[in-house]
Formats: structure tokens, sequence, C-alpha cells
């Protein structure tokens, strides 16, 4: 199968072992994009119950309604490249946080580690697929997410925001390490597989592992820990564990 340049546009022809993995690349985000729908969804009902104020859970209802609208895009490219088996099943979407947390506490760290740390970071990675691809369905479909996850991490800063007027979330100072490693560390800094072709994969929107890793620290690096510092979160430990990992090495693995 060969997946040939959309009208319009001038990426180079894919071959079949390239098309495949195009299609696994939409075929796991659509598998992200159903984790998040569900978690969306059972924060909302956490935020309102909580009584969070109102425009907190309508970015979180919004959320619900956005990622629904992300599984059909990117069902819609996996298949498109060649994508035939059943979709992915949603990946981890199960509530997280320290255990001997409070449930205030643990709805802030979920969060900020959702919100602020990934849909930053998700943000970060879409903007180096438009920054590079030349398939013009490929970049179409990535400006549409880009644009909600923006405000998905909106979310997330609107929250914390609120949560220090109310004097809480200094305690997540020391918990950054294990939030940036439970952000998704092993796609982050997984190997190139064989058969990687850089330049012509760039063209369709695939980032390699070097690349991942650099927007990975520069996302954390220059957008979430200065966002953390503004509002009063200690970042030191966050500060020292990315400077323990380097932009060419994969990152350390999650905490259990």
């Amino acid at each position: 199968m060969k997946v040939h340049a959309d009208p319009g546009g001038s990426p180079p022809a894919l071959d079949a072992t390239q098309s495949r993995f195009v299609a696994n690349t939409w075929a796991s985000r659509a598998s992200s994009e159903r984790a998040a729908a569900l978690r969306f969804e059972r924060l909302t009902n956490t935020l309102r119950a909580s009584q969070a104020p109102q425009a907190v859970v309508d970015l979180a209802q919004r959320a619900v309604v956005d990622e629904r609208r992300h599984i059909g895009l990117c069902d819609g490219l996996a298949a498109h490249f060649g994508w035939t088996d059943p979709p992915l099943p949603p990946g981890p979407h199960a509530a997280i946080g320290p255990p001997q947390a409070s449930a205030s506490e643990r709805l802030l760290y979920e969060m900020v580690s959702s919100c602020c740390l990934s849909e930053t970071l998700n943000a970060c990675m879409l903007r180096a697929i438009l920054d590079r691809a030349l398939s013009p369905m490929i970049r179409d479909t990535t400006r549409s997410i880009l644009g909600d996850e923006v405000h998905h991490a909106r979310l997330g800063w609107l929250y914390l925001e609120h949560a220090r007027h109310a004097d809480l979330g200094e305690y997540l100072g020391p918990l950054l390490p294990r939030m940036l490693r439970g952000i998704g560390v092993e796609h982050i800094g997984a190997p190139d597989p064989p058969g990687w072709d850089g330049p012509s994969l760039a063209a369709w929107g695939e980032i390699d592992q070097a690349a991942r890793l650099a927007i990975f620290h520069a996302a954390m690096r220059d957008v979430v820990l200065p966002g953390l510092e503004r509002v009063g979160v200690p970042t030191a430990q966050g500060r020292k564990w990315l400077a323990s990992t380097t932009e060419s090495s994969q990152p350390m693995a999650p905490s259990a």
C-alpha cells in the first residue's frame, strides 16, 4: 500500500511500513483521546460536587465534548493510513494522586498533572507537528485539536489559581518529580522503530525520539515550571529532576 501526497500538498509518498507508522500514531492518539474523554467526564462531576468555580466546570464539560470529537478525527486519520484493526481501547484514565492525600489534594494533583502538565505538553507536541507536517489533512486535524488542547491546559491553570487563593497547592512541590515522570515518558523516550525515515515521516507529522525529548524538556522548563512558580508552587525538586535527565536520553521511568 502506498499513501500518496494529499492534493495541494507535497509530502513524499509513504511505503507500507511508513503508512503503518502513521496509522499507528493516530490509532494511539485516538486511544489517548478516549481516555481523556472519560477522565474529563469524571473530573467534571467531581469539580461540580466540590463547588469549583462555574468557569472551571464549564471548561471541563467543554473538554468532554472536545475529546469525543478528537476521537473521530484520530480514528479517521488512522483508517486513512491503513488501520484496519478495531479501535484501540482507552488508555489509563483512573483517578491519580497520592493515596494518603485528602480528596481536595488528590483533585488538585490530577488537575495539575492532567491539564497543566499533560495538556500543555500535548499542545507543544501538536505545535511541532504543524511546524513540520506538509500533509494538508494532518495539518488541518492537528490545528483543530491544538486549539482545544490550549483550552484544556487553561482549565488546569484556572483551577490551580482557584486552589492557591484557598491556600492549597504548596504541597505539590515535592510531588513534581512524580508528576513529571507520570505524563507518558515511556512514549516520549521510546526509541525510533526499525525502518524509521525521519525526514519523510516528519512531512506526515511524525516526531522522532530526539525531537520528542527536546519538546518535553522545553515545555516543562520554559512553560510549566515557570507557570507553577508564578502562583507560588515550589519547583526546586521538579527542576532538579528535569536537570537530571537529558534531551538526548530517555527520561526516568515513572514510579509505581
